[in-house]
């Protein structure tokens, strides 16, 4: 069983990401691995229009 837990739900939207780890280098890892926007996420939403307002949402991590 992993030692931490890490629940993190969206304010505005229907989102909730569960993640577990054992130390915290691994869970800033998996955060960065399950929420960075992949390159089919961003034609998907980008066929839709949405590209722009999911980026500004808060839900994805975009390296600056």
């Amino acid at each position: 069983m992993k030692k931490l837990t890490l629940v993190i739900k969206h304010n505005n939207e229907d989102r909730e990401l569960h993640l577990h780890a054992d130390t915290m280098n691994e869970m800033i890892k998996k955060i960065i691995e399950w929420q960075t926007m992949d390159v089919g996420d961003k034609e998907y939403y980008k066929k839709k229009g949405k590209l722009q307002s999911e980026l500004d949402s808060g839900w994805y991590y975009i390296e600056k």
